[in-house]
């Protein structure tokens, strides 16, 4: 037993100094790279024009703080209802996916996450699946 304690205990302290320098390190800004639309408004704020953005998008910054909680709480339901529950991957909804790729040969459902959604867009990852091809 105390053969066992002496190999887990530098092995539990590596595994929390490595979790404490990830969470100390710092973190790159989430919309560096992304381009936002050029947005024309008048001096009381309304909407006059709005241009594409470089990657031929409407995109238009808004602060968290000025979305409603209601709208933030139905977009996690429709794009992502166990937002809360999983660590960025939901094992439940891949676990899925794997299953009907060896029934059918094909993706038939995705198991995309809003952290996973988010990657994409960060780091220009071209992940998305069309029919079980990759995009």
């Amino acid at each position: 037993m105390s053969a066992l304690r002496k190999t887990l205990r530098p092995l539990l302290l590596t595994c929390a100094v490595l979790a404490l320098v990830w969470i100390l390190l710092p973190k790159p800004p989430l919309l560096d790279g992304i381009s936002f639309s050029q947005v024309v408004r008048e001096r009381n704020g309304k909407l006059l024009r709005v241009a594409l953005s470089g990657d031929q998008k409407f995109r238009i910054w808004t602060p968290l703080n000025a979305i409603s909680p209601e709208v933030i709480t139905a977009t996690l339901r429709y794009e992502d209802k166990y937002y809360a529950r999983h660590p960025g991957v939901n094992p439940i909804a891949l676990t899925r996916c794997a299953i009907d790729l060896i029934r059918f040969h094909r993706a038939t459902a995705g198991g995309s996450t809003i952290s996973m959604q988010l990657a994409r867009l960060r780091f220009h990852l071209h992940t998305r699946t069309v029919s079980g091809k990759l995009e």
